[in-house]
């Protein structure tokens, strides 16, 4: 599902340049990201129901997490402001799709000041020079 939404995501979609035509869709990118979009929505809420089903016995082992903390939030009204299950699979969503990829201990993390992270390779790159032009082209 991820690739899928990626790669929707990045497609070249003639409505982007051209607003007229999005109502109609022409290429189907629209269609596309709709329905990866319910079945994230999907995969989302079953999550949300099994954790409910759960919350109970976490609550008694005093073992709450977050997404049990929210869920008791949406009952209270006290001060006004108010969660929705919206608002906790938005917040799902977000944290799912940017976690920190994890280095091994061995690995040092280069965090020079150059364009993206750079990583040391375990057998660094030489470059060798080839002429292009055959060598008798250069004798005099």
């Amino acid at each position: 599902m991820i690739v899928s939404l990626l790669t929707g995501a990045g497609l070249f979609n003639i409505s982007d340049f051209v607003p007229a035509l999005a109502r109609l869709d022409l290429q189907g990118v629209q269609a596309k990201l709709r329905r990866i979009h319910l079945q994230f929505d999907a995969l989302i809420t079953k999550l949300l129901e099994e954790h409910a089903a759960t919350a109970e016995v976490r609550s008694r082992e005093g073992r709450q997490d977050f997404v049990d903390k929210l869920r008791a939030s949406m009952d209270d009204d006290e001060e006004g402001e108010t969660i929705t299950e919206v608002n906790i699979k938005g917040l799902i969503f977000c944290s799912g799709s940017s976690q920190v990829a994890y280095l091994p201990d061995a690995v040092k993390l280069d965090m020079a000041e150059t364009f993206g992270l750079a990583l040391p390779k375990a057998v660094p790159l030489r470059a060798v020079v080839t002429p292009r032009i055959a060598p008798e082209a250069y004798a005099t």
